[in-house]
Protein backbone atom coordinates (compact mmCIF):
# COMPACT_ATOMS: atom_id res chain seq x y z
CA UNK A 1 0.00 0.00 0.00
CA UNK A 2 1.08 3.51 -0.80
CA UNK A 3 1.20 5.78 2.21
CA UNK A 4 -0.44 8.93 1.30
CA UNK A 5 -1.95 11.81 2.85
CA UNK A 6 -5.27 10.47 2.38
CA UNK A 7 -4.73 6.57 3.15
CA UNK A 8 -3.03 7.85 6.44
CA UNK A 9 -5.66 10.34 7.39
CA UNK A 10 -8.27 7.72 6.51
CA UNK A 11 -6.62 4.79 8.91
CA UNK A 12 -6.35 7.58 11.39
CA UNK A 13 -10.07 8.14 11.44
CA UNK A 14 -10.86 4.40 11.58
CA UNK A 15 -8.49 3.79 14.27
CA UNK A 16 -10.72 4.73 17.34
CA UNK A 17 -13.00 2.38 15.87
CA UNK A 18 -11.33 -0.23 15.45
CA UNK A 19 -10.04 0.35 19.58
CA UNK A 20 -13.42 0.71 20.83
CA UNK A 21 -14.46 -3.19 19.56
CA UNK A 22 -15.31 -5.02 22.74
CA UNK A 23 -12.35 -7.77 22.87
CA UNK A 24 -14.56 -11.47 22.77
CA UNK A 25 -14.79 -13.23 25.79
CA UNK A 26 -12.79 -16.23 26.69
CA UNK A 27 -14.58 -19.23 28.62
CA UNK A 28 -12.34 -20.91 30.89
CA UNK A 29 -12.88 -24.95 30.38
CA UNK A 30 -11.61 -28.04 31.60
CA UNK A 31 -11.05 -31.29 29.82
CA UNK A 32 -12.01 -33.74 32.13
CA UNK A 33 -9.57 -36.26 30.95
CA UNK A 34 -6.75 -34.52 33.14
CA UNK A 35 -9.04 -35.31 36.17
CA UNK A 36 -9.78 -39.21 35.39
CA UNK A 37 -7.97 -40.64 38.29
CA UNK A 38 -10.68 -38.94 40.90
CA UNK A 39 -13.12 -41.52 39.31
CA UNK A 40 -15.81 -38.75 40.28
CA UNK A 41 -18.95 -38.75 38.87
CA UNK A 42 -19.80 -36.71 35.89
CA UNK A 43 -21.87 -34.40 38.72
CA UNK A 44 -18.53 -33.97 41.01
CA UNK A 45 -16.82 -32.72 38.12
CA UNK A 46 -19.41 -30.24 37.42
CA UNK A 47 -19.35 -29.15 40.96
CA UNK A 48 -15.08 -29.35 40.78
CA UNK A 49 -15.40 -27.28 37.76
CA UNK A 50 -17.61 -24.47 39.21
CA UNK A 51 -15.84 -24.28 41.85
CA UNK A 52 -13.22 -23.27 39.61
CA UNK A 53 -14.77 -20.99 37.65
CA UNK A 54 -15.37 -23.29 34.03
CA UNK A 55 -17.53 -22.23 32.05
CA UNK A 56 -16.71 -25.03 29.70
CA UNK A 57 -16.29 -28.97 30.67
CA UNK A 58 -15.33 -31.44 28.40
CA UNK A 59 -16.29 -34.60 29.20
CA UNK A 60 -13.38 -36.18 26.46
CA UNK A 61 -14.49 -39.75 26.83
CA UNK A 62 -17.63 -41.35 27.07
CA UNK A 63 -17.16 -42.97 30.11
CA UNK A 64 -16.24 -38.98 32.08
CA UNK A 65 -20.00 -38.66 31.48
CA UNK A 66 -21.35 -41.91 32.32
CA UNK A 67 -23.47 -43.07 29.21
CA UNK A 68 -25.19 -41.92 26.27
CA UNK A 69 -28.34 -42.98 27.26
CA UNK A 70 -31.27 -40.15 27.67
CA UNK A 71 -32.27 -39.62 30.93
CA UNK A 72 -28.62 -39.78 32.00
CA UNK A 73 -27.66 -37.33 29.23
CA UNK A 74 -30.88 -34.81 30.34
CA UNK A 75 -29.25 -35.03 34.54
CA UNK A 76 -25.89 -33.91 33.23
CA UNK A 77 -27.21 -30.64 31.25
CA UNK A 78 -29.57 -29.95 33.95
CA UNK A 79 -26.80 -30.10 36.36
CA UNK A 80 -24.69 -28.35 34.33
CA UNK A 81 -27.27 -25.23 32.93
CA UNK A 82 -27.57 -25.53 37.30
CA UNK A 83 -23.50 -24.77 37.23
CA UNK A 84 -23.68 -22.03 34.43
CA UNK A 85 -21.92 -24.05 32.56
CA UNK A 86 -21.34 -25.06 28.96
CA UNK A 87 -20.76 -28.94 27.66
CA UNK A 88 -18.57 -30.88 25.10
CA UNK A 89 -18.82 -34.02 24.61
CA UNK A 90 -15.50 -36.47 22.76
CA UNK A 91 -14.90 -39.61 21.80
CA UNK A 92 -12.04 -42.02 21.30
CA UNK A 93 -10.55 -42.21 17.84
CA UNK A 94 -12.78 -43.21 14.85
CA UNK A 95 -9.79 -44.26 12.68
CA UNK A 96 -9.43 -47.91 12.65
CA UNK A 97 -5.90 -48.14 12.72
CA UNK A 98 -5.20 -45.90 16.20
CA UNK A 99 -4.18 -48.50 18.93
CA UNK A 100 -7.60 -46.14 20.35
CA UNK A 101 -10.03 -46.92 18.31
CA UNK A 102 -12.37 -49.92 20.13
CA UNK A 103 -13.75 -51.64 17.32
CA UNK A 104 -16.17 -53.97 19.74
CA UNK A 105 -18.33 -50.65 19.67
CA UNK A 106 -18.80 -50.44 16.34
CA UNK A 107 -17.25 -48.74 12.84
CA UNK A 108 -16.71 -45.62 13.17
CA UNK A 109 -19.77 -44.59 11.52
CA UNK A 110 -21.82 -46.33 13.82
CA UNK A 111 -19.65 -44.88 16.64
CA UNK A 112 -19.81 -41.46 15.36
CA UNK A 113 -23.77 -41.92 14.53
CA UNK A 114 -24.09 -42.97 18.47
CA UNK A 115 -22.85 -39.51 19.53
CA UNK A 116 -25.02 -37.93 17.15
CA UNK A 117 -28.10 -39.23 18.01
Amino acid sequence: MNFTRRNLLGMAAAAPLAMAAPAPAVKLGIDLFSLRAQNWTPFQLLDYSAKQGAKVVHFSEIRFIGNLEPDNLRAVRRAAEERGIEIEIGMKSICPTSKMFDAKAGTAEEQIGRMLD
